[in-house]
């Protein structure tokens, strides 16, 4: 009776953002730590049944025959409690009322009343604001229900086990559509014993535990069946009353509640077995027998809780970390360009000719970075780029996910608008948090780095071309040699297509001797501000037929 659902609108959104995405490292879950006890005091349970986290950490469970749901904090202090016995607002059926719980977009907990074939919805506090269904097998009528799941916009979807089928309700409790039928192929669900839980996955598919027939089954939020795993019995990826299914929200792997055989399964997001915790017993990380682990439930950093039913509990176990991929990086880069190098630095000998706003459209790049002023020791405006992808030629411009234009000073550092800060990139559609880092220039060709670049301890993103050409994607190929360790742009590219060719001669001829103009006479290889032989014959003659090393498409 997990749910992924039972997150924040926030995390829901991170947590599509990392099905794109960063995968945690997979580990074997150890025992942390664990609360309650049998009774029917506060912190007691009497059959313990579902359980759900909201974006604060918080803690409800559904004590089943205590007629009520609990509070804790994510420390697993209590915190509060409501409900009691009856058939009225915000009561719950005699030893068979709240059986599961899911928390919807605005942080308002939904509880399955199975015995009042209903679903109630409370405020955070425990306060009432409504419910729907009723007893039968027409829309909107419950036979037993036993779960609920929530996705991303709010809509309710109830696994109504002896119906066999789920049924689809929007943010109002208003019937949509359902699925599902008695059996056991494709699609449908055992009959009285199928459909018992739900979780959504990273990729927004609803996954649910087909307990009669052994088995996890996948569908989109439609309805449409896409997969399934597991059999009956006691190997590795068999099931004996498979109760629950729990989505981790960084590696999207799949924990499976496999009740009699008293453990919890792990599968890949596809549905292939590679791991499994907990044994028989009333221990730390163990569960009680044929009725111990019935639900699971992630924290927003990957640790997983679990009822423990037989045994009065709730267990915590840590799991993979979840790796919030960033927003923003900030880079600071170190380039020379091959033209403005004069033996030690950069010239600066075009300073006052540089416009205020940025001029490049290169892939994409839209952003209208502009300052108030061009800084003293400003050689150029660059671009800067980060791109994601698995290996260096993977880094296509396809992969690019941000990208910002600063100012090259004339020791070879890339700052912002102010000349002094550190370039920040804002980041879109990325899944992680190293990235390859492209540095453009009007008339150099571009350079990568080698390898995908990490946050140091200062979150910032450090990266140097001029010094050490194995930095550099291609190494020498990519860069000019200035002199014994030390490295530059190329220069010689007056069109800006990524090579040295004759199209930059001819661009050059039609330039040479006439007046220099930032925007429009890119001949200017040296940046003195003067088109003349020297940017021919140094540059675009000396650097003929080479061309950029950057991954395009």
């Amino acid at each position: 009776m997990s749910k992924f659902n039972r997150f924040s609108p926030a995390l829901l959104c991170l947590c599509t953002i990392i099905a794109l995405s960063l995968r945690a490292q997979a580990q074997t879950p150890t025992y942390l730590d664990q609360l309650g006890s049998s009774g029917s005091g506060n912190s007691q349970f009497d059959n313990p049944n579902g359980l759900a986290i909201d974006s604060e950490g918080n803690i409800y469970v559904a004590d089943r025959n205590n007629e009520r749901i609990q509070k804790f904090n994510s420390a697993g202090s209590f915190i509060a409690q409501w409900g009691s016995a009856g058939s009225g607002n915000g009561q719950f059926a005699s030893n068979n009322g709240a059986v599961d719980i899911a928390i919807d977009p605005s942080g308002n907990v939904w509880v399955v009343d199975r015995g009042n074939f209903r679903v109630q919805k409370f405020s955070n506090t425990g306060t009432y604001l409504d419910q729907f269904g009723s007893s039968g097998s027409g829309n909107g009528q419950f036979d037993n229900p036993n779960s609920i799941a929530i996705d991303a916009a709010g809509n309710i979807y109830i696994a109504d086990r002896n119906n066999e089928r789920i049924q689809k309700f929007n943010s109002a409790g208003e019937y949509q559509t359902q699925w599902g039928g008695a059996g056991s192929g494709d699609g449908q669900f055992a009959s009285n014993n199928g459909a018992v839980d739900l979780a959504f996955d990273n990729d927004g598919n609803l996954w649910v535990a087909d307990r009669g027939n052994s088995r996890a089954q996948k569908f989109s939020n439609t309805g449409t069946f896409l997969a399934k795993f597991g059999s009956a019995g006691t190997g590795n990826g068999q099931f004996s009353q498979i109760n629950s299914i729990a989505i981790h929200p960084g590696t999207g792997e799949i924990y499976v509640a496999d009740r009699n055989n008293e453990r919890v399964q792990i599968f890949s997001s596809a549905g292939t077995y590679s791991d499994q915790f907990g044994s028989l017993g009333s221990g730390n990380g163990q569960f009680a027998s044929n009725n111990g682990v019935v639900d699971l439930a992630f924290q927003s950093d990957g640790d997983l809780w679990l009822v423990d039913r037989g045994n009065k509990r709730i267990q915590k176990f840590d799991g993979p970390a979840v790796v919030v991929p960033p927003n923003s990086a900030t880079v600071a880069a170190t380039v020379f360009l091959e033209g403005a190098y004069n033996g030690s630095d950069l010239n600066t000998l075009l300073n006052a000719s540089i416009p205020t706003a940025q001029p490049y459209s290169i892939n994409g790049h839209s952003a209208g970075e502009t300052a108030g002023s061009v800084p003293a020791g400003a050689v150029d405006w660059v671009l800067v780029e980060l791109r994601e992808a698995t290996s260096a030629s993977a880094a296509l411009e396809s992969t690019r996910v941000g990208s910002a234009a600063g100012f090259l000073m004339n020791d070879g550092t890339i700052k912002s608008t102010d000349g002094t800060s550190n370039l920040t990139v804002s980041l879109t559609g990325n899944s992680g948090a190293d990235f390859f880092v492209v540095v453009y220039h009007r008339n150099h060709l571009p350079v990568m780095s080698a390898d995908p670049i990490s946050a140091n301890g200062s979150d910032i993103y450090a990266i140097d071309f001029t010094t050490l050409s194995a930095n550099t994607y291609q190494t020498t190929t990519a860069l000019t040699t200035l002199s014994t360790g030390k490295f530059a742009m190329s220069a010689g590219d007056a069109d800006g297509d990524g090579d040295v060719d004759a199209a930059d001669l001819t661009a050059w001829r039609t330039q040479n001797g006439g007046a220099f103009t930032y925007n429009s006479t890119n001949g200017d290889f040296n940046l003195d501000g003067v088109i003349n032989a020297v940017d021919r014959n140094d540059f675009q003659q000396k650097n003929d037929t080479k061309t950029s090393k950057v991954p395009t498409t």
